[in-house]
């Protein structure tokens, strides 16, 4: 159980991702991100989800690659938006939820790459 947990965990944040770059592509987020970073960001986040649940080793370590940057500039751009006014709920979910991942991450890779 605790197994399946881990497992989904990172695939779900990455899936939500999916969505939200989606819809940000659409243009349907009032966010100042050009359109392009949504499109590149959308098919990264596709192919994370793709690749861990195929359990293929590049999927694990673009996970690894996409988490350690969204684990560096998540606080930063949360930070960046609460000096203005803005980004709590970045700086107190996103940014954790998207480390926590990581850590996930690291520490079970066996749940993430096929062994044969």
């Amino acid at each position: 159980m605790m197994a399946h947990l881990l497992y989904y965990y990172p695939i779900c944040i990455s899936a939500i991702g999916v969505a939200i770059h989606f819809f940000g592509m659409l243009g349907l987020f009032q966010l100042e991100v050009p359109r392009i970073l949504h499109v590149i960001m959308f098919v990264l986040d596709l192919a994370v989800v793709i690749g861990l649940l195929r359990k293929w080793s590049w999927g694990y370590w673009l996970a690894i690659l996409l988490y350690v940057q969204q684990s560096i500039m998540q606080p930063i751009w949360a930070y960046n938006a609460y000096q203005q006014g803005l980004g709590l709920f970045q700086l107190l979910v996103t940014s954790p939820l998207v480390i926590s991942a990581l850590f996930i991450l690291i520490f079970n890779k066996n749940l993430y790459i096929k062994h044969e």
